[in-house]
């Protein structure tokens, strides 16, 4: 299986600043930060991917300090002929930013860019929020600042709750010359029934619209041990209702390290899906990433 990793992150504590790894920061929510605190360089990369045959990969900004996102692309693109394979980048940048076009124009001249990720997250019954503004997906200034995201031919990545869902899918629907990749299969917060189906609701929504695709990454909120019997129902109904050609599997690298290979990844997404065709498997695990982020 040849594969195209659409979600990855490096970092460097030594030289930038990521508030979340700090010592005196909190634990996220997948537990003790402490393995993954360190330096992740290709090296790691590659050590982690060794056996797979892993074709590119897709660098997601890691959520540097603010003040530092174009250091970090910077750092990135010094990286890439260590990685040893074709790397492409996605980059933090605020769409509601005064200086959106300079700003982009700084992250295009230092790297490979091919879209933004600026986390949406907020769900104010779970007490969970990353983004200071709750209303943002209906801001005129942020669905403007994505047309011109649009206008150099970039993706935007959508990393949001199922409780924002309805509404992101209205933003997407008003910016049809987007693509908006939704990353961590919608970052499921409720395992329960109820919260299924409100995901499966919002996913609905969301598939409906051809410039939406879904990230197949980040299944720890659902089952940090990657069980197939936990992850099953949830996979295979993002699938069915985004299609291969519209899904994209992603590592979450280093982040998922500590609670399933990269290799039991591979390994248990292949056993649920069992069913798609060889055609349709290419597309998950490697096509469809490298339509969409133009390698």
């Amino acid at each position: 299986m040849q594969i195209v990793d659409a979600h990855h992150h490096l970092w460097d504590p030594r030289m930038l600043a990521y508030p979340w790894l700090a010592p005196a920061a909190p634990n996220p929510p997948f537990g003790d930060k402490a393995p993954i605190a360190g330096p992740y360089l290709p090296a790691d990369y590659a050590a982690d991917a060794h056996g797979l045959d892993l074709l590119a990969s897709v660098h997601v900004q890691a959520e540097c300090a603010p003040n530092t996102a174009l250091d970090e692309t910077r750092w990135l693109a010094a990286q890439a002929p260590a990685m040893g394979r074709p790397f492409v980048l996605v980059v933090r940048v605020d769409p509601r930013s005064p200086d959106l076009d300079a700003e982009l124009a700084a992250h295009e001249a230092a790297g490979p860019v091919c879209g933004v990720r600026l986390r949406v997250n907020f769900d104010l019954q779970h007490g969970r929020s990353v983004i200071d503004d709750p209303a943002i997906l209906s801001r005129a200034e942020f669905t403007d600042g994505l047309r011109r995201i649009a206008a150099r031919g970039w993706l935007f990545e959508l990393s949001l709750f199922p409780s924002q869902m309805e509404e992101a899918a209205q933003l997407c629907a008003a910016v049809p010359e987007l693509t908006f990749v939704v990353n961590h299969l919608g970052w499921p917060l409720d395992v329960s029934r109820d919260g299924f189906l409100q995901w499966r609701s919002g996913m609905r929504l969301l598939a409906r619209l051809p410039n939406v695709a879904l990230k197949i990454s980040g299944l720890w909120p659902i089952d940090r041990a990657w069980n197939r019997a936990a992850l099953s129902l949830w996979v295979q109904t993002a699938v069915e209702l985004f299609g291969p050609a519209r899904c994209l599997y992603g590592s979450n690298l280093p982040i998922e390290r500590s609670m399933c290979t990269m290799a039991r990844q591979v390994e248990t997404l292949q056993a649920i899906l069992s069913t798609l065709s060889p055609d349709e498997s290419a597309d998950l695990f490697g096509r469809t990433c490298r339509r969409l982020y133009r390698f």
